[in-house]
């Protein structure tokens, strides 16, 4: 009785059965002995000549498949598979087990959850949760990622993305190429450096894409980036995404914030928190507001900082792409003629290295007004 309900439950229909189970409390599993029936051979043909007069020939050696648990259980699948021979051309091959996913030792219902956990946890907290070695989890998962690539069509593929992402400690880096279309991730490639473009467009050849098709690169001010879509997508605009460009902005100011601490002993208890002058006006708590009219009050360099990054942020708010020309081209000379003044030159020395950066790539960011879904979003986002 025990052992037909288990044979329902794993759907094995009339061409196999539950022979035995096996409960082993030491081990915490449950394991399933299943073999075959006298009817597996109705309907089969011959793979080789497509006949039907088989017969069993023989068993291979056990073999064992994880399964769902039952419980905190461990359930383990074991069946010595047959293996059939074709009377007519003798063609012998071993039989699947119709409950056998892409992995050889696990079903299809167990890399079914485990797909859908994956997605969810990490992929070491799901090998302890479900019992197995991790490494097997991932490989499962390589396949099944290896599968659903080889569907994928580029042809079609003209605006992309692409973003490096920190892997581990040590500095290692993969570089994260995503459609901006529908924003999925695309292909991912090791360094950050411009073979990774040479690495996608061989990877977009194998898609049916083509990189003179790419039309738009949304992306960081990163030399080897910049160089990478020059020699291989020669029709692409470089688009230099808000993310970056608000990133590099911060660290200006951060470096405005540290000088002037450095240098003004009377005012450097306003200064201590650095990280303050990064929030956006709606991210101030009153204390962080009073800190800065106190600051305003003191005509200190920081404040004045903070008051150009207030009103570049404006700037990219704007839908329109005349006001974001004139309104940056302004911001820029803004910051230059202040930080000429001998009183400023030395503390802004920093925002006016990143207004000549802002120059040097105006075209690249005057370029994301061109698509509204870019002034929606950043490459970043897409990432997550």
């Amino acid at each position: 009785m025990t052992e037909q309900l288990f044979a329902e439950m794993l759907n094995l229909g009339d061409k196999w059965e539950v022979s035995k189970l096996e409960v082993l409390a030491e081990q915490s599993c449950i394991e399933v002995t299943i073999k075959d029936t006298a009817k597996l051979l109705e309907g089969m043909e011959c793979p080789c000549c497509k006949r039907t007069d088989l017969i069993i020939k023989d068993h291979a050696n056990e073999r064992l498949w994880d399964h769902l648990q039952m419980w905190t259980y461990k359930t383990v699948l074991k069946c010595r598979l047959p293996r059939a021979l074709c009377k007519s051309c003798k063609k012998t091959w071993t039989i699947r087990a119709p409950w056998e996913g892409v992995n050889k030792h696990s079903s299809k219902d167990f890399e079914a959850l485990a797909l859908t956990l994956m997605r969810h946890m990490p992929v070491s907290k799901v090998g302890k949760l479900m019992k197995v070695d991790d490494q097997k989890l991932w490989r499962i998962l390589r396949v099944y990622i290896d599968k659903e690539r080889a569907k994928l069509d580029w042809s079609e593929l003209t605006r992309i993305g692409v973003d490096e992402l920190s892997i581990a400690k040590g500095h290692r880096y993969v570089s994260v190429f995503v459609d901006m279309e529908n924003h999925s991730v695309l292909f991912a490639a090791d360094g950050k450096d411009a073979q990774v473009f040479e690495q996608f467009t061989e990877e977009l050849y194998l898609k049916d894409g083509h990189p003179h098709a790419i039309t738009e690169v949304s992306m960081d001010m990163s030399p080897s980036y910049k160089s990478g879509v020059d020699s291989n997508m020669r029709n692409a605009r470089k688009v230099f995404d808000y993310f970056h460009i608000a990133q590099n902005l911060n660290k200006a100011i951060g470096k405005v914030c540290s000088r002037e601490r450095r240098t003004k002993g009377d005012i450097r208890n306003l200064l201590k928190k650095p990280r303050l002058f990064q929030k956006n006006r709606d991210k101030l708590k009153e204390k962080d507001q009073q800190t800065i009219e106190k600051l305003k009050e003191l005509n200190t360099a920081t404040a004045m900082a903070y008051q150009m990054r207030l009103s570049l942020q404006d700037i990219f708010k704007t839908k329109s792409e005349i006001k974001a020309l004139l309104g940056l081209k302004a911001w820029i000379s803004w910051v230059h003629n202040e930080a000429e003044k001998e009183m400023w030159k030395y503390f802004l020395n920093p925002l006016k290295k990143f207004a000549e950066s802002l120059t040097k790539h105006f075209d690249g960011i005057i370029a994301r007004w061109m698509h509204s879904d870019i002034l929606r979003s950043n490459l970043k986002f897409d990432l997550r």
